[in-house]
């Protein structure tokens, strides 16, 4: 028997001609498997951005609790990724958040937060240190934040090692990863593989002579009180001799007070970052000079009342102005003028002042 087979029919001019029913199957088969490939690349985006938004806030809930707890050095295991810190300042005040990617962060979650770390942290464990800064009364809980991949180079001249080593162990950084060195053997340092460096001066910013992977670094000068000075921040320290070593970026000299500040310097990505996160500092500081300022005021009050003795008033009439500087000019606050001491200093000599009445109740 012959077999017949069917042919698509042929129009004018020989065009071949598709049944009307087999367009619409093509159409409607493409139009299914591209709605089908939307469906997936969004089910995947949304998976992902769901999971950076997950790793966002579980990092900012790790700096949240670790500011509950001051005094404590904390290791946190992380997923593996890289976070990057941001604090910023636009028209609605000083933000700082923590960013996987574009929209994963939160930023209202850590506002009032002064935390202080490197730019970006990649890695699978977060480091977290929280001390209190005060200036010289309470201010504010400071949050430092490291990871395992980036060196704290603390480089000081042979007599004052010791020193910097007590000051390491005393504000708990030996958890860190630091290495301590003399001026000296600045040149024998080696590049251990670490993501950043950062290199801490004591004695004057010496050349490193060799390039390390994102490192900048931080010249301290101390007064002779030893808790406070003035900092300077250089950057540009990782392309040796081409833009480097030689004529490193130095920022601004900036006065310091208290070793929690210190620390903030120490672990800041650099000038701006410390800035901003000081910013937030300063925030806490008017409150906490409003509120002495009120405590201060309700003394007097009580002194014409009998319930303060009265050679107490003078001391108090001393230190409420002095606290009046901190609100119109935080760092000047800090600074000496001359060879007068500072508004801090000059604070804290009335503080013992009121302490050695032995009947006076302090400022704060």
């Amino acid at each position: 028997m012959a077999r017949h087979f069917s042919r698509p029919a042929l129009g004018r001019a020989g065009q071949i001609e598709i049944p009307f029913h087999w367009i619409f199957a093509l159409v409607g088969g493409f139009l299914f498997l591209l709605f089908f490939f939307v469906l997936i690349r969004s089910v995947v985006t949304s998976n992902q951005q769901q999971d950076t938004a997950d790793l966002s806030l579980s990092v900012q809930t790790i700096l949240l609790n670790a500011l509950t707890k001051p005094g404590e050095f904390t290791v946190s295991d992380l997923p593996s990724a890289s976070y990057r810190f941001v604090c910023e300042r636009d028209a609605a005040g000083i933000l700082s958040y923590v960013r996987i990617s574009q929209g994963s962060y939160d930023p209202s979650q850590l506002r009032y937060v002064p935390f202080f770390g490197p730019s970006v942290v990649a890695g699978d464990q977060l480091f977290t240190r929280t001390v209190v800064w005060k200036a010289p009364f309470p201010v504010s809980p400071v949050l430092l934040v490291s990871n395992n991949r980036t060196q704290y180079v603390f480089v000081a001249s042979a007599g004052s090692l010791n020193m910097v080593r007590s000051f390491i162990q005393g504000e708990g950084l030996d958890g860190f990863n630091t290495l301590v060195i003399s001026s000296t053997a600045i040149g024998a340092v080696k590049d251990e593989g670490f993501d950043q460096y950062r290199f801490i001066f004591f004695d004057g910013f010496a050349d490193p002579g060799k390039a390390f992977k994102n490192a900048t670094a931080l010249n301290i000068q101390l007064n002779s009180d030893g808790t406070s000075g003035t900092l300077t921040f250089y950057d540009n320290l990782s392309c040796a001799g081409s833009c480097g070593f030689g004529q490193p970026r130095a920022s601004p000299t900036v006065p310091f007070v208290g070793t929690a500040m210190l620390d903030a310097a120490i672990f800041s990505q650099d000038s701006r970052t410390f800035s901003c996160g000081f910013a937030k500092m300063t925030e806490r500081l008017n409150t906490s000079v409003t509120t002495l300022i009120g405590r201060i005021d309700d003394l007097r009050d009580a002194a014409k009342n009998g319930a303060v003795p009265s050679q107490c008033v003078a001391l108090y009439d001393q230190t409420e102005p002095l606290l009046g500087q901190y609100l119109t000019n935080p760092l000047g606050a800090f600074a000496p003028t001359g060879t007068n001491p500072s508004v801090a200093q000059q604070i804290q000599t009335l503080q013992r002042r009121l302490a050695a009445e032995g009947v006076c109740p302090g400022a704060y």
